[in-house]
């Protein structure tokens, strides 16, 4: 009874910030969804992939920061509730380097020159897909 005292009560749910994040999502892929998006010397597909790794990154980050995994598919808010805060924490960054690590194998994938330069842009559709569907996969064998 006593440690349940002690325990920080856990924040109510609110996805205010996930809705924010999912606006400048679609407002930064919009151009890319288009083909006008070129950075760092990339095409168009490689550079939607750019800015689709790297909003990923920065929402499993705010997800660590916040631990608010219940915007995660599979947890729901009264399974975060239930879970610790290191509990939250942990599975927030076994999530994030999963990503992270997906997003460097991304920009070894565009930026090391000479290896896969010549590819057309449905070899960088599947490329950018297969990594994607990688890390979703991998992610997915995690437990909170």
């Amino acid at each position: 009874m006593r440690e349940n005292s002690q325990k920080k009560p856990y924040d109510t749910a609110s996805y205010v910030l996930f809705d924010i994040w999912l606006l400048l999502l679609g407002i930064l892929l919009l151009p890319g969804s288009f083909g006008m998006l070129r950075l760092a010397g990339q095409g168009p597909v490689r550079s939607f992939g750019i800015v689709l790794y790297g909003m990923l990154d920065i929402l499993f980050m705010i997800i660590y920061a916040t631990k608010n995994v219940y915007w995660m598919n599979k947890i729901t808010y009264g399974q975060a509730q239930k879970a610790s805060a290191k509990e939250r924490r942990r599975y927030a960054r076994r999530q994030l380097f999963i990503f992270l690590a997906c997003t460097i194998l991304y920009f070894i994938y565009c930026f090391v020159p000479g290896i896969f330069q010549t590819y057309s842009t449905v070899q960088d559709s599947f490329v950018m897909s297969g990594i994607l569907c990688m890390a979703v996969l991998a992610a997915s064998r995690i437990r909170l």
